[in-house]
This record gives structure tokens, C-alpha cells and sequence, in this order.
């Protein structure tokens, strides 16, 4: 069964999950498969989003109960901090594990 369907099983509901994209020329888009089961929102952000723009997204999203993860594409553009913005994504909603609590 897959973790979706457990997820399903469960809590009645499909597990969301939210990627934010950044444009940036050198990243590849990888691991975009839609996942069965799983709902999915890719927010693409427009090239000159500031940091602070995008902070306060993550926060939205991390008061959001109806968001299971969130994703952030990286590397992210050269003038945004990556560190900063990876550890704002709540530790419980950190799909890649990146938070500082994650990583350990």
C-alpha cells in the first residue's frame, strides 16, 4: 500500500503537498511525478521574488492545516539564502529534511 493510501486510510483525506518554485537557470526540475493519491500545488514564483516574499509564504503555508508538506526547489536563485529559507519550513512539514532539526 502506498503511503498516500495509508495516509488516506487513516485520516479520510489525501495528503498535500506544496512545491515552491523559484526560476533559476541552474536547477533541474526532478521528482515532479504526480504520486497517486497525493494532492500536489506547484506555485511557481516569479524570478525576482524577494526573500522576504518568500518567507512569509513559507509561513502561510506552515499555519496552513490543510498542507501535509512543503518542498522547496533548490538551489534556489544565488540572492536568496537557501539556509534561511530551508529551516522556516516547519521541521513536520519539511518534505526534503532540510530544517536544522531534520538534518540533526
Amino acid at each position: 500500500m502506498s503511503v498516500a493510501k495509508c495516509v488516506v486510510a487513516k485520516r479520510g483525506i489525501a495528503p498535500k503537498l506544496f512545491w515552491k518554485i523559484v526560476p533559476n537557470p541552474s536547477y533541474h526540475l526532478f521528482g515532479m511525478h504526480i504520486i497517486p493519491g497525493m494532492q500536489s500545488t506547484i506555485h511557481h514564483l516569479p524570478e525576482d521574488t524577494s526573500q522576504s516574499s518568500l518567507l512569509s509564504l513559507v509561513y502561510q503555508l506552515n499555519l496552513d492545516p490543510d498542507i501535509d508538506g512543503i518542498l522547496v526547489q533548490l538551489p534556489l536563485p544565488s540572492y536568496l539564502e537557501e539556509k534561511i529559507v530551508c529551516n522556516a519550513v516547519a521541521p513536520e512539514k519539511d518534505v526534503d529534511g532540510f530544517h536544522i532539526t531534520n538534518i540533526g
